[in-house]
């Protein structure tokens, strides 16, 4: 009301001791910011030479079409002028027509530089029982940039998959396998426990990968992911949601 509104984006370096290193961005910090938006970094990644990656999302402040954003930022903390001419990435799920409220959860860079995005997609917007406008369900949401920030259009539809697994599903980790697969890990409210879905690096499923291409996990949430020496690890909480897990995968 006669003003801007503004969340802003910030990334900051803690030194070996702890302390902000102050030689990163201005005094320690990095920030970005649009008006009358919410953002947040969900994840972070950083990329053999330095690079920093940052995922999150950008929403209004009222129910409507946030997008994920992706941005890169030199080891230093300056803007990465080589990725997206120095701007954020912003992905848009939906198409003429339908609203697609999308959260950037997850990246993961591949070992070629190209860079995953994982995160959920609302199946439009609904109105609930008290005539307010919420998001409809969600279905898992990738995508893959090329080194410089472009959609790779090699990958999915146009660089971006959507997948429904029956439910309200919420992706949670993207990871990259060996090879160029990917490996996406979440939940569904149709299942009560938590899965991972193997694809092939163009967005195909792999069906090579336990049943069709899906694995169960003994877990009812994913909260990380990593490949070492070439199998998958997974912690999370258990169904009774008292208890954390840990487990490995071939």
């Amino acid at each position: 009301i006669g003003g801007v509104i503004e969340f802003a984006l910030s990334v900051s370096l803690m030194g070996g001791a702890g302390a902000i290193d102050t030689n990163f961005g201005s005094g320690g910090s990095v920030s970005a910011g649009a008006a009358n938006f919410s953002q947040v970094w969900n994840q972070i990644r950083v990329q053999s030479d330095g690079s920093i990656v940052t995922v999150g999302t950008k929403s209004p402040f009222l129910p409507g079409n946030s997008n994920i954003i992706v941005g890169r930022y030199l080891s230093t903390g300056a803007i990465d002028f080589t990725f997206n001419g120095g701007n954020l990435v912003e992905l848009d799920f939906g198409s003429a027509g339908l609203v697609r409220p999308d959260e950037g959860i997850s990246v993961a860079i591949q070992s070629d530089g190209r860079i995953l995005v994982g995160g959920s997609s609302a199946n439009g917007l609904t109105t609930n029982v008290l005539g307010s406008t919420v998001i409809g369900p969600l279905d898992f949401a990738l995508a893959r940039l090329n080194a410089n920030g472009t959609l790779d259009t090699t990958f999915g539809v146009g660089g971006k998959l959507i997948a429904d697994f029956g439910g309200s599903d919420s992706l949670r980790r993207v990871v990259a396998l060996p090879g160029g697969r990917i490996l996406a890990l979440g939940s569904s409210s149709a299942t009560a426990n938590a899965f991972m879905v193997a694809y092939n690096g163009n967005g195909t499923l792999d069906n090579g990968f336990g049943s069709a291409g899906r694995v169960t996990l003994n877990l009812a949430t994913v909260g990380d992911a990593a490949v070492v020496n070439g199998q998958v690890l997974v912690t999370g909480s258990a169904s009774n949601l008292d208890s954390m897990v840990s487990s490995r995968y071939n």
